[in-house]
């Protein structure tokens, strides 16, 4: 990756990080509880949670390229 450049959002941690944060939130209400997505009870999802939005904040922070399309000057 270079400084400064644009990168496909797939490629991005801090949205695959994201996304892990919205599914495990929305769980519920698509009828999976953390019991049943994780069989360790509600504390692991909780955990798994956290861990998942810490990363996303890393993974911002580290970021150097831009997500998204290259502008019609690239």
């Amino acid at each position: 990756m270079t400084s400064g450049g644009v990168k496909p959002w797939w490629k991005s941690r801090t949205i695959w990080a994201a996304l892990g944060v919205f599914l495990i939130t929305i769980a519920p209400e698509l009828g999976l509880s953390s019991e049943d997505a994780t069989g360790l009870g509600g504390a692991v999802g909780d955990i798994v949670t956290g861990a998942l939005a810490l990363a996303a904040i890393v993974g911002r922070l580290r970021a150097k390229d831009r997500i998204g399309a290259p502008g019609p000057d690239a």
